[in-house]
């Protein structure tokens, strides 16, 4: 897999949220963490009120058109 990361702003961000909802779970499902369905819901309520912030900004990083990684603040 050759990953590609790309600088989003907030409102391209948010088009993605599906797929970033997708990396997170994988992400926090294993030990120390074990987040479930509802953490995830939780995180992404946050997510929604940040994308809309000025100066958002995400680095997503994709393979092809899928969503393999995220950082964003």
């Amino acid at each position: 897999m050759t990953a590609t990361v790309r600088l989003l702003g907030g409102e391209q961000t948010a088009q993605l949220e599906t797929q970033l909802k997708a990396v997170f779970a994988e992400a926090f499902v294993e030990p120390p963490y074990g987040e479930g369905p509802a953490d995830v819901e939780r995180a992404f309520r946050r997510f929604r009120s940040q994308v809309r912030r000025r100066g958002f900004r995400a680095a997503i990083a994709f393979d092809g058109e899928d969503v393999v990684g995220m950082a964003y603040g």
